[in-house]
């Protein structure tokens, strides 16, 4: 079985509820990650770079739930 095969048998046994799930909390964990650095003047390069990093993620997982 190759990589597609594995990966599209993955995401038809999942559920639509569980990945949106999954995706909300990455983006949810990737926002407050980013505002906790921003606050304390840490990571400027994951400030910066945030709000693009969360547009792709949530593209992603825009693609997933299609497929």
């Amino acid at each position: 079985m190759n990589l597609a095969g594995f990966l599209e048998g993955f995401l038809r046994d999942l559920t639509a509820q569980s990945v949106t799930n999954f995706f909300l909390w990455i983006l949810v964990i990737g926002a407050m990650l980013a505002g906790f650095a921003g606050r304390q003047g840490r990571f400027p390069l994951l400030v910066q770079h945030t709000p693009n990093l969360l547009t792709s993620i949530g593209i992603l997982g825009t693609f997933i739930g299609i497929v």
